[in-house]
């Protein structure tokens, strides 16, 4: 990450639905989601208390 034109080798992989590296290297799709949207939950927050 700390290497900019080793960084700038991703590419988008449409199987896995995120961005990878040629080492292997890739993000969560999900984790990506909550930095670009920190609010975003993917289940609704029960307000009522119940589980």
């Amino acid at each position: 990450m700390k290497n900019k034109a080793r960084f700038s080798e991703f590419r988008f992989d449409e199987e896995l639905e995120t961005i990878v590296w040629p080492n292997g290297a890739d993000f969560a799709p999900e984790f990506l989601y909550q930095q670009l949207f920190p609010g975003f939950s993917r289940m609704p927050i029960q307000k009522n208390g119940a589980a």
